[in-house]
């Protein structure tokens, strides 16, 4: 019998992912009103009761998506506070693992612009803009560290929070809508580099 429940609840799960994963890429191709739950059980082999069974609806199933990833990205923010060494790598890392998180699926990504610069397509509310707050606000919080420490050079922490979003987002935003000329991970890491050589305490040269 525990052998029965196992797999019933591996099953659960691989039928949650093939929901989400169906959505998601129907969410990101046509945006959500265009979206029908037809499309989406036919998308991922499934029928509509086992939809209703698992998410309720059209509603239910946007919300766990945009829950799960909201979710993901606070603990990336929250293991970039925790972390130890210094604030440049712990900001280098948090660059890196956001631009990441993304890259290994465009279609959540290629979702949230939608949704976010899109008209309202009657979706249940989702507060996008703690998105930005979140991180802006750890980024500030990670950069006066750095002044207190030494690390980084006096200046306004707002400033510099603002030059590190401006890098991240002109990144994220070329990879969705220009991905043959974005300059990926690696680029972003290298315009972090240069801009953290502009307010280290240390100009020693690093990129």
């Amino acid at each position: 019998m525990p052998r029965t429940g196992k797999n019933n609840g591996l099953q659960d799960q691989a039928v949650r992912r093939s929901l989400l994963i169906g959505a998601t890429r129907l969410f990101a191709q046509k945006g959500y009103a265009a979206t029908s739950v037809r499309e989406i059980v036919a998308e991922s082999g499934v029928t509509k009761p086992t939809l209703y069974y698992y998410f309720g609806s059209k509603e239910g199933i946007y919300l766990e998506l945009m829950g799960s990833t909201f979710a993901h990205f606070r603990e990336l923010l929250e293991t970039s506070r925790r972390k130890q060494g210094t604030v440049r790598d712990r900001l280098l890392d948090l660059a890196d693992n956001l631009i990441s998180m993304f890259a290994q699926d465009m279609d959540i990504a290629r979702m949230m612009h939608r949704m976010y610069y899109s008209p309202p397509q009657g979706a249940p509310f989702f507060d996008f803009d703690a998105f930005h707050h979140r991180l802006m606000e750890t980024i500030q919080d990670l950069i006066s560290e750095g002044i207190k420490t030494g690390e980084i050079r006096g200046g306004v922490p707002l400033d510099m929070t603002w030059a590190i979003l401006g890098a991240l987002h002109v990144v994220w935003e070329a990879q969705i809508c220009h991905p043959d000329i974005a300059p990926g991970r690696d680029g972003l890491l290298r315009i972090l580099g240069l801009i953290f050589q502009g307010i280290s305490a240390h100009h020693d040269g690093e990129s």
